[in-house]
């Protein structure tokens, strides 16, 4: 494997993990299992009477997928762009930079560490 089949393939891990429950259910049995929509329907609990209900739900769980991984590129071009200021601006990367830390929090640690950062 590539390296960016492994990037991708965590990307989609990630937003599987984050996905609701019957969205996952009715992915897992269409894609992974190859149910037919007669049995989808009936273990999911959906009107069998009519197709645009099993259609609006398939629809509605891959827009919910795609999203999450969406959600995913996106928090890791927020990561590097903050990654990259701290490179600019300190010449290092700090040990405190990490997905959910603000540049608020990040200057306010570091003017509570007298500007220094561990750097004398």
């Amino acid at each position: 494997m590539s390296t960016q089949d492994l990037h991708e393939y965590e990307l989609i891990t990630k937003a599987w993990r984050r996905l609701a429950i019957p969205h996952c259910d009715i992915i897992k049995m269409v894609y992974v299992g190859r149910a037919h929509r007669e049995i989808v329907c009936r273990r999911l609990r959906l009107a069998r009477s009519h197709t645009s209900i099993y259609d609006l739900a398939l629809a509605a769980a891959r827009r919910a997928l795609i999203g999450e991984i969406r959600q995913q590129l996106a928090d890791a071009r927020d990561l590097e762009v903050r990654q990259s200021i701290c490179v600019a601006s300190f010449g290092f990367m700090p040990p405190f930079v990490g997905p959910s830390l603000t540049p608020v929090a990040m200057f306010s640690s570091l003017a509570a560490n007298g500007g220094r950062n561990g750097c004398y």
